[in-house]
């Protein structure tokens, strides 16, 4: 106990000294923490950039250690376990997505005000309703909604968060009237107000602002596919093929466009 004690006074000692000297030298703590959580998340943005998304996942994590109130490496967190979700084996997939979620909600808690912090959440939640059945599907569909729409409410150019509604509009107005009707039944209701036109204004806001962004041409193409207008569709589709690879599934969005043109040439 005695060794204890003095080397906990010896320990308050050092830091009381270095406290001392960094102030001296006049480069606060704060100042250095700050540096080492930039250079982390900036080398887990390179990681990300070369789809090496488990080494980026390690680098954001760093940056979280050293300043656990960084909103930016708990939603970069979350980003990166989405991105390990969606190129796993399906056996894995649904633990990457709720983790995704997890912290997709801790930055929510922590950073309300931060549009990426509900955007992340919109995308997890999203994802693991995948995995959900009947009633809790329908429950994180609604908050999908509003996620997205809190984005917006924060960074009214968040294209990412238009492409989140389009989808939504899709995916429900996609809805044959039996299952919206067993819906209604058995739990209460879909969603109202889905539709494909509300799909299309929001996938055409998120090309308006990143027109780069290859799944927002994917999307509306797959949309007006639904309407039957082909045209349109091919155009969409087409631009995916002419665009360049940004992420780490638009190799995959290309595949499926050459197959989605095959199947509607003759449209």
């Amino acid at each position: 106990m005695q060794q204890f004690i003095v080397s906990t006074d010896c320990r308050k000692i050092f830091v009381a000294v270095i406290s001392v000297l960094i102030f001296i030298l006049g480069v606060p703590g704060t100042e250095i923490v700050a540096q080492n959580v930039l250079d982390h998340l900036s080398q887990g943005d390179e990681f990300a950039a070369q789809f090496d998304h488990q080494k980026a996942l390690e680098e954001y994590k760093k940056a979280f250690d050293a300043d656990t109130s960084n909103c930016t490496a708990l939603w970069k967190i979350a980003e990166a376990y989405v991105n390990l979700g969606e190129e796993a084996d399906e056996k894995v997939k649904r633990q990457y997505f709720y983790l995704a979620e997890r912290w997709a909600q801790k930055a929510v808690a922590l950073c309300p005000h931060t549009a990426n912090a509900h955007f992340m959440l919109a995308v997890a939640t999203g994802r693991v309703a995948l995995y959900e059945g009947g009633k809790a599907k329908i429950e994180r569909s609604k908050e999908v909604k509003t996620l997205a729409e809190k984005t917006l409410e924060l960074d009214p150019d968040h294209h990412g968060a238009y492409h989140v509604l389009g989808r939504w509009h899709f995916e429900l107005a996609s809805l044959s009237w039996f299952l919206k009707t067993a819906a209604k039944i058995i739990y209460g209701g879909v969603p109202p107000g889905a539709s494909y036109e509300k799909a299309v204004a929001n996938l055409k806001k998120a090309i308006e602002i990143s027109p780069q962004w290859i799944n927002h041409h994917k999307q509306l193409g797959l949309v007006y596919m639904k309407m039957a207008k082909w045209d349109r569709a091919r155009k969409e589709f087409q631009r995916v093929l002419e665009l360049p690879v940004a992420d780490h599934q638009d190799e995959a969005h290309k595949e499926d466009c050459r197959k989605l043109l095959e199947e509607i040439e003759d449209k």
